[in-house]
Formats: C-alpha cells, sequence, structure tokens
C-alpha cells in the first residue's frame, strides 16, 4: 500500500459482505488467469512443434490424403474420404510429435514453481532488509502490530523486517503458505506516531491480503507470467514471425517450399494475430488478479477497523491531472497492475465489482474455454476434452455468479440478469472459433457465420439460467452456509457446460462449413436406407437431410439427454424447495399450468402428423417401414420441438419474475405431457380412425408404443435446448416492454409460495416421469446405432493444386503406407505364382493326378486377401484416376482370394478350384498394371523433390 499524501477527508461507508463457503474473486481470477496461460502455451507450442524436426506427421498424412493448402475445410474434408483411416495414419508413425505442447507446458509449469520459490527470497534478501527488532527496542511497534493481527482476524501476526532505506509509507508482504513475511517501510514506522490512522490502515490491508490468501496467488501470478513470457512467447515470435518473414522477403519456409506457400500465408499471419492476442489475454486477466487483490484487502481493511479518511485523503489530495483522451484513460486502466486512488476510493463506496467477474473476464473465460478444448481434442476425445474444460469453466461462472447475488440480496441492491456476463462469455467463445483457423485455407472467416448466434445466445441463456436458479436459492438466504447448496447447483451447471461444449463441438460446429449434408450425399443415402415415394415428399427430403444427421446423434448422446432434463427439472425442485414465501412468486399450480398448456399444444400437432401420415398411408399388406415410418417419428419429434419452442416463448414473454426459469419449466413439462400422450396414441393407433397410422385393427398394445418412445424420446428431451434459445430471445426482447408498462401502473400484491405435502407430491410425480424419459432416451441411445444410417461416401471433390502439390500428395500417400502395402501385395502374388509354377511342373501321380499342397495353397490365398484388405483400409491415393484402378484392383483380388479359401475349405475342392485360380490370375492381371501405374506416377513425382527418394521405389 503507497504513501497517501494529505488532504480533506470525505467519509465513504464501506460494504464487506462474506459468503460462506464460496470462494473469493481473487482465486477465481487465478483460476481465469491459469486457464489463459494454459489455453496460449498448448497453443502455441503445438504451432512451434510443426515447426521443428521431426515433421509433422498429421501434415504429411493430410497431404496424402489430398489436402490442398488453399482450399477451404469443407473440399479437403471431401478429399479426405475416411477420417478414422487419417487417425490410424498419424498413430502409426514412429512419433507423432502430439505430446510435445503438453510436455511443453509442464516444462513452463515448472519453471514458474521455481521462480514462485525464488522471487520471496529475492525480496528477503539480507542486503536491504533488517529485522524489525533492531529499529524496534522497546517491542511497542511489534505489540500495535500483532494487536491489528488480533484484529484483522489473523490466528498469529507474520514474522516483522524492515527496510530502512524506504521512506514511503508502505509494506509489501511476501512468502509462501505458512511463511509470510511482512516488509515496513521505514516511512511507515515513522508514521506510527506521526499519522496513527495512515500506519494502521496500511497494516490492516498487509492483513487482509494474509486473510485472504492471496499473496501466494499474487507471487504464483507473476512467476508463471514470467514463464510464460520467456519461454513460450519469444521463441514463438522468433520462430514464426521469422518464417513468415524469410518467406514473403527471402523465399526460404520452413517446410515444403511453394507446397504451402503462399497458401500458408493467411494461416501464419493468423498465427501471429492470434498469438499476439493470446498476449494480450494473459497480460489482462495478470493484471486485474492484481489489481482486484489491492482493492479487496482495501474493503477487508475497512472492515477490521481502518479509518475510510486514508483513501479519501490520498484520492482527494493530489493536484487535478490533466484529462487524458477518455479511450486512453480505459486502456491505462485496463493495464494498471494497481489500482489508482480515486479507483480505490470508488470501491470503497461501492464494492459491487469485487464480487463478479468483469465483462473482460467472462470474455477470457469463454475464449479460453473453447480453445483449450480445440487443443485437447489433438491428443484425447471431444468428450473428454469438454470434461475437462467444462468443469472448471462452469464452476468459475457459478461461484462469480453465486458471488454477485449473494452480495446484491445482501445489500439489498438490485440482483444482475446475466445478460451481460453472458454477452462476454459468448463473445469470447465467438472469437476463439473465429481465431481457431477451423475454416482452414486462406479463409478469415467460415463460409456460414450466422451458425455463430447460437454460440453467443447459448452462453447468454447459460449464465442467466445460472443466475435466475442462484437469485431462487438465495432469496431465502438469511445469512448460513451455503457449501451444499453451492455444490448442487455447480453439479448441474458443470452438466450443462460440458453438454452444451459437447454438442458444438461434434455436431454444430460443423455447420460452419456449409451444406455438409449435401456436399456428403445424406439426401441420396437416406433414400437408399428408407425406401419409400419420395418423389412426393421431396420437400420433407430437404428438411430431413439438413436436421437428421444432427438430431439423430444428439437424441443418442446420454449427457446431452441428461443436461436437457437439469436445465427445467433442476429449477423446479428448488423452486418447490427454496421459494421464498411472498415476493410475488407463483404457486405451483400457476407454475405447471403453462406446461400442461404446451403439452396440449405439442399433442394436437402429433394428432397433426398423424392425420396427415394416414391420408397417404400405405396398403395393409405393405409393411409401412422405410420412408413412411421414418417420416412419422421426425414429424412427431418436429411437433414437440415447435410446441415446446412455442410454450417457451409465450410464457418467457408474458411471466414475472424468473422468465426464463418458468418458460423452461413449461417446455420441460411439455415435453413430458407430449410423450406420455404419443405413447397412449401409439397404444390405441388402429382405433383412431382416421388418425390411424401404423395400425389397421382396433387393439389397445402398449408394448407396440414401447419402440417408438425408444426411438423419439432423445430427440424429444433435446427439444429444451431449442426452447431455451427460444425463451432467451423472448425474455431479451419482452423485459424492457415489461419495465415500461411496470411505471405505467401499480405493482401486483405479492402472493405467498403454496406449500407442503401436495406440492411436493406433484414435484415427485413430475421428477419421476423426467427421469422415467431420461431412462427410456438413454436406453434407445444404447440399444441403437450411433448414426442410424449407412455412412455416406463423400464424393470427390475437385482440386487446384499445381504439379508439385500433387507430386508432394502421391509421394506422402506412397512413403507412409502406400509403398509397403503394394510390396506386399507384389510379394503375395510372386508367392502365389512361384507355388503355381511348382504346382505345373510337379509329375503326376499313380493315379494320374498332381498332389496339391491345399495348407500352403491357402496360406497364399490368406495372404493376398490380408495385403487386400489392408490396402482397402489405408488412405485413398490422392489421384482420382489411379484410385479408381486401385480400388477397383484390390476389390478383385480380395474377392477372388476369399473365393480361393472358400473353394479349399469346402467338401468337394476339386470340381470349383480351377476357377478360383483363374480369378486370381485374373486380379492379378489387373492390379499389376495398375502398381505399374503407380510405380511410374511415383518415379516422376520424385522429379519435384529428388530429397525423398530415400527408401523410394
Amino acid at each position: 500500500m503507497a504513501e497517501p499524501s494529505a488532504a480533506p477527508a470525505t467519509a465513504h461507508p464501506p460494504s464487506t459482505v462474506r459468503l460462506p463457503g464460496i470462494a473469493a474473486g481473487t482465486t477465481l481470477r487465478f483460476v481465469l488467469l491459469l486457464m489463459t496461460v494454459l489455453t496460449a502455451a498448448v497453443t502455441m507450442l503445438g504451432e512451434l512443434a510443426q515447426l521443428l524436426p521431426p515433421q509433422n506427421h498429421a501434415l504429411a498424412c493430410d497431404l496424402a490424403t489430398g489436402f490442398d493448402p488453399a482450399s477451404d475445410e469443407l473440399a479437403n474434408l471431401l478429399r479426405t474420404g475416411d477420417p478414422a483411416a487419417v487417425e490410424r495414419c498419424v498413430s502409426s508413425l514412429p512419433y507423432a510429435g502430439r505430446w510435445r505442447a503438453p510436455a511443453g507446458v509442464l516444462a513452463v509449469l515448472a519453471a514458474a514453481a521455481v521462480l514462485y520459490l525464488w522471487l520471496p527470497r529475492w525480496r528477503n534478501r539480507g542486503s536491504r532488509v533488517v529485522p524489525l527488532s533492531r529499529v524496534d527496542p522497546d517491542g511497542a511497534a511489534r505489540a500495535e502490530l500483532t494487536a491489528l493481527a488480533g484484529q484483522a482476524g489473523l490466528a498469529a501476526p507474520p514474522g516483522f523486517v524492515v527496510d530502512p532505506t524506504a521512506l514511503a509509507r508502505g509494506a509489501v508482504t511476501y512468502g509462501w503458505f505458512g511463511r509470510y513475511t511482512v516488509r515496513l517501510h521505514g516511512g511507515l514506522l515513522l508514521s506510527r506516531t506521526t499519522d496513527p490512522e495512515t500506519f494502521r490502515a496500511t497494516v490492516l490491508h498487509e492483513y487482509a491480503h494474509l486473510r485472504n490468501r492471496d499473496v501466494g496467488i499474487s507471487y504464483a501470478v507473476v512467476a508463471l507470467f514470467r514463464a510464460f513470457a520467456g519461454l513460450v512467447c519469444l521463441p514463438y515470435l522468433v520462430l514464426v514471425g521469422g518464417s513468415l518473414l524469410g518467406a514473403q522477403f527471402f523465399g526460404w519456409f520452413v517446410g515444403a517450399d511453394e507446397v504451402l506457400w503462399p497458401a500458408a500465408r493467411t494461416p501464419l499471419i493468423r498465427q501471429l494475430v492470434v498469438a499476439s492476442f493470446l498476449l494480450v489475454m494473459v497480460q489482462l486477466a495478470r493484471v486485474d488478479i492484481l489489481r482486484h487483490r489491492e482493492l479487496h484487502a482495501d474493503a477487508d481493511a475497512v472492515a477490521a477497523g481502518a479509518d475510510v479518511r486514508v483513501w479519501a485523503k490520498a484520492a482527494g489530495g493530489d493536484p487535478e491531472p490533466p484529462r487524458p483522451h477518455p479511450v486512453r484513460a480505459r486502456l491505462r486502466r485496463l493495464l494498471r497492475t494497481h489500482p489508482s486512488w480515486p479507483d480505490r476510493r470508488r470501491s470503497l463506496a461501492d464494492p459491487a465489482p469485487l464480487y463478479a467477474l468483469s465483462g473482460v473476464q467472462f470474455f477470457l473465460l469463454g475464449w479460453a474455454a473453447l480453445f483449450l478444448v480445440l487443443q485437447l481434442e489433438s491428443i484425447t476425445s471431444t468428450g473428454v476434452a469438454c470434461w475437462v474444460v467444462g468443469t472448471p469453466v462452469a464452476a468459475v461462472v457459478t461461484i462469480s455468479v453465486w458471488r454477485t447475488v449473494g452480495y446484491a440480496v445482501a445489500t439489498g441492491e438490485a440482483a444482475p440478469t446475466g445478460v451481460a456476463a453472458g454477452s462476454w462469455l459468448g463473445t469470447g467463445l465467438v472469437t476463439a472459433e473465429l481465431t481457431s483457423g477451423f475454416t482452414g485455407g486462406p479463409q478469415w472467416f467460415p463460409p456460414r457465420p450466422e451458425v455463430l448466434l447460437l454460440l453467443l445466445l447459448a452462453a447468454i441463456v447459460f449464465v442467466g439460467w445460472i443466475t435466475q436458479c442462484a437469485r431462487l436459492r438465495l432469496a431465502s438466504w438469511r445469512g448460513g452456509p451455503l457449501r451444499a447448496s453451492l455444490g448442487v447447483a455447480l453439479a448441474a451447471g458443470v452438466l450443462v457446460a460440458v453438454a452444451g461444449l459437447d454438442l458444438w463441438q461434434r455436431i454444430l460446429r460443423l455447420r460452419l462449413l456449409g451444406d455438409l449434408a449435401g456436399a456428403f450425399g445424406f439426401g441420396d443415402t437416406l433414400t437408399r436406407s428408407f425406401p419409400g415415394p419420395w418423389d412426393a415428399h421431396q420437400t420433407e427430403l430437404s428438411l430431413l437431410t439438413r436436421t437428421l444427421p444432427a438430431l439423430a446423434p444428439a437424441g443418442a448422446d446420454q449427457i446431452a439427454i441428461g443436461a436437457a432434463v437439469v436445465l427445467w427439472l433442476f429449477p423446479l425442485v428448488w423452486w418447490t424447495w427454496w421459494a421464498p414465501r411472498g415476493g410475488g412468486l407463483p404457486g405451483l399450480p400457476r407454475l405447471l399450468l403453462p406446461g400442461l398448456a404446451g403439452g396440449a399444444v405439442c399433442l394436437l400437432g402429433i394428432v397433426a402428423v398423424m392425420a396427415h401420415q394416414h391420408s397417404w398411408q400405405p396398403p395393409a399388406g405393405e409393411l409401412r417401414v422405410g420412408a413412411f415410418a421414418l417420416l412419422y417419428a421426425w414429424w412427431s419429434v418436429a411437433a414437440i420441438w415447435v410446441g415446446s419452442a412455442v410454450t417457451a416463448l409465450a410464457v418467457a414473454a408474458t411471466a414475472r419474475p424468473y422468465r426464463l426459469l418458468r418458460a423452461l419449466l413449461a417446455a420441460g413439462l411439455a415435453q413430458v405431457v407430449a410423450l406420455v400422450g404419443l405413447a397412449v396414441l401409439a397404444s390405441v393407433d388402429g382405433c383412431l380412425g382416421p388418425l390411424r397410422t401404423m395400425g389397421d385393427s382396433c387393439h389397445v398394445l402398449p408394448a407396440v408404443a414401447w419402440p417408438l418412445l425408444v426411438i423419439l424420446t432423445g430427440p424429444a428431451l433435446l427439444a429444451v435446448f431449442g426452447a431455451a434459445l427460444v425463451a432467451g430471445v423472448g425474455a431479451l426482447l419482452a423485459a424492457p416492454l415489461h419495465r415500461l408498462a411496470a411505471r405505467r401502473r401499480p405493482a401486483p400484491r405479492s402472493a405467498a409460495a403454496t406449500r407442503g405435502r401436495a406440492r411436493w407430491a406433484v414435484v415427485a410425480v413430475i421428477c419421476g416421469g423426467a427421469l422415467l424419459a431420461t431412462g427410456t432416451a438413454s436406453y434407445g441411445a444404447r440399444t441403437s446405432s450411433t448414426s442410424g444410417l449407412a455412412a455416406a461416401v463423400p464424393a470427390e471433390s475437385t482440386s487446384t493444386a499445381g504439379p508439385k502439390l500433387r507430386a508432394m500428395q502421391l509421394l506422402m500417400w506412397w512413403k507412409l503406407g502406400g509403398q509397403a502395402h503394394v510390396l506386399e501385395l507384389t510379394s503375395a502374388y510372386q508367392g502365389y505364382n512361384r507355388f503355381i509354377q511348382e504346382l505345373a511342373a510337379t509329375r503326376p501321380g499313380p493315379d494320374g493326378t498332381v498332389p496339391l499342397d491345399v495348407a500352403t495353397l491357402r496360406a497364399h490365398c490368406d495372404a493376398l486377401r490380408l495385403g487386400a484388405t489392408a490396402a482397402e483400409g489405408y488412405l485413398r491415393v490422392p489421384d482420382a484416376d489411379l484410385q479408381g484402378r486401385w480400388a477397383d484392383g484390390l476389390a478383385i483380388t480380395r474377392r477372388a482370394a476369399e473365393d480361393c479359401a472358400r473353394v479349399l475349405d469346402g467338401p468337394d475342392e476339386s470340381a470349383p478350384l480351377e476357377a478360383a485360380l483363374g480369378g486370381l490370375v485374373d486380379a492379378e492381371n489387373q492390379l499389376l498394371p495398375t502398381i505399374e501405374a503407380l510405380n511410374a506416377a511415383v518415379s516422376d513425382a520424385l522429379r519435384y523433390w529428388p530429397g525423398l527418394r530415400r527408401d523410394g521405389p
């Protein structure tokens, strides 16, 4: 705490709120800084690993599939073929380099730990400080310091040293956990008698740091930033920046000459821009922690008895500085590690900002979350990455929201809505997606950037949901412990955050690339898998093609289903348990009525679907499967989605308070009602006359409805996500209109919330129904295929690659496995030919027949079959003509080898054996010219890249 100057005092009433069981804001900010540094380090070190030997094998495998660095991501996906084959290619190489980035991060953390241990020793060096006893022989200063420690709530005072050369009235606290030292400036000790209030305020400020346990955090922040800047940022800027300058101005590029240049110019510029952005983000997180800990220590010092006029004097005594430009002033304030005295005085007058993360912090959180998921996906699965990242993100958001709402409740101020924080969080997510380079090639923006609006709106809804749940719980808080309630809220928030991240990464993110269903021919696959009169239902086919590829895998995801149920069931339970009496909150009947009405709307939609399907119901003699059954199921789910969205929008636009929670409750209950009604309708399907869909005779068959529910429950329950987005839009639009109308009419009378056994009975029935629906959906997810459809074969994508790039693509295919498969097949055919020649040279036996070594022939047939099968599982040849000939030759060889094995295993192998051996001859005659063409193409490609001739053909 620096020396204040003398000035007239102006009192500012302090306000400090203790929230039992909730982490301090400085701790949250340190977690955020750690996430930011880890994200930046993994990103930058991973890109550095691609420039260092050994080569980036992932890029080599991509090139082997026909990857064109000048094309967009969708075009490269179409040329890749089977992504699993690319993954096998990378994992089969002796060293893929994927663990270099994590190893580098561990080195950065180790260096930070060393700095953390060394910095306090450097501050405590004996040449600058002396023990307190040397300048306090009578012990009066120590006695006062000990008394102030008890006043501040410390169990024991720390150690004290004095810097006699420092004339300012300040102090510094440093050390490690349990071994803290306060270094008192010489000027501060002199002020103990001349200005005792400043002395007390300064000491209590330092004690507040100890009580808040942020001393170790501050040194960890400094050590982490210095290790990151020295070991990550500096090498990155030198190597990547040098690579860009060398390629641009000197024609030198790390990698593969013009194969990657100038196509790599935009990605390299993007990497440098992102790296600079990362450095700024880490710096912002660092200075915010250091600045925030000072403000929090000020508030705690005043709460412990420090005179607030000390801060008022320091803020008001300086001459009025020249007013800088507002933007420059805001930037200076944002980059300060120590708050100014006017800022500190304002914080004491209004400490509300101490109890929430700022907009910049939420932006950092969103950006770090998505970027870290992207980096972790390179070393683990998407699901694991989402759990690893989603858990701390949801924890930071939830704890921060609870601190903000708790402060508002304790001080009687208006509780936040979460819209601003959610907007910052969503902006960070969108920024991370735009700077991730996911679109590939020279593009800066994805082909369909409007999909990013879903990410922004989802973040707003997520933070708004957590905020309203916290308000519902804390509205009845009377100062007791909050650990149990916060733990439940954390579990719910983590589940929803992980499900949202997973759905975005696996399903929604791909929509940024364009029309995937059309590009991969999903419509043709759909019509082949589900035959029917599609010509008369082209509009429905178009809708199916665009929605089913996302809906089917999402509906089979048990995490997503559980999160969808938690979104509305968790607030319902809390409403029953924690809703305060009075306050204008509706009772349970009024709360559930919109959901029942919404269920009726969904059922009307399902009835309309059944009437529509009945109008073109196939005759009873035909199996009502294929297109008819698929459209019936899809339209039923669509009716539930539309009904839930309409219900959520209506409730969000009209209900108050807790718009979002009540909209989600109504949508969730509407789904339960709709699914129960659908089960009843399906059980008596044959008795419904003009609504008959799958049945013909009137029978009550509940078991018939079970397969339909297994299929539809998962996709139907996910409608809560859509309802949440719609409700969020409705609430954002309706809130200002309601505020305007409230000014013109008196406030409504408050009604006490109904409680009792009947209320809990209703909630128990609803929870049971929701859990039953979740179990049904989970059962369907386990028993059904993950896709439900045959995999679509990507169409061939044309490439504008030049001859040198095409040569490199073919050479990579050849060296990473193509040559091995060619040699294996060639060797297998040579062994088979030798066997046939030896068989032809063998003299007939006494019975006039040539003895046949069946076991040896079978071994040759198996070798050909295994060789062809392995080659088919390898990457496609990055040349359309050669790939077609290669695939045909492999297929014929595999079938001929299978026929050979089948004949030898049969009871009478003599009759068709000649035909089987002739098939192998035909297969060889077709495959060997293709192998010769491949050899010739590789030899021609080596003209461009003679350095790759080693181990060549």
